[in-house]
């Protein structure tokens, strides 16, 4: 069992370490004392920088996401538009249908009245 501890925190140690490293690496890092964090390690200008950048990155995000929404929901409601003037074009499409289907009975009964008066040789 003590054994399995002394293993445990050597992975533990080198992964911290190892952990230091990379942050090391990628974001650079100065010995001193920075308010509110203490003696250490402070945060570069670089890294300062790029939290900043990231806020108004986040800022954006968040008015092109509102805007995203604004967009979907006049989307939407013109489709529900077109969706009810499609059902009004059908309506009247069958309307027009019934009315020429009227029309060449009409021009039936005319015919036959017409024969019928002898108007029609």
């Amino acid at each position: 069992m003590e054994r399995l501890r002394t293993i445990s925190t050597y992975f533990d140690s080198d992964l911290i370490r190892f952990e230091r490293e990379i942050i090391k690496t990628a974001l650079g890092n100065k010995s001193g004392y920075d308010k509110g964090l203490g003696y250490g390690v402070v945060p570069s200008k670089r890294m300062k920088k790029t939290l900043i950048e990231s806020t108004q990155l986040k800022e954006k995000l968040n008015v092109v996401e509102e805007e995203l929404r604004n967009a979907m929901t006049r989307i939407t409601s013109q489709t529900e538009l077109i969706d009810k003037h499609e059902s009004l074009i059908q309506t009247h499409n069958a309307e027009i249908a019934g009315l020429k289907e009227g029309k060449i009975e009409m021009k039936a009964m005319l015919y036959s009245v017409l024969e019928i008066f002898g108007a029609i040789p």
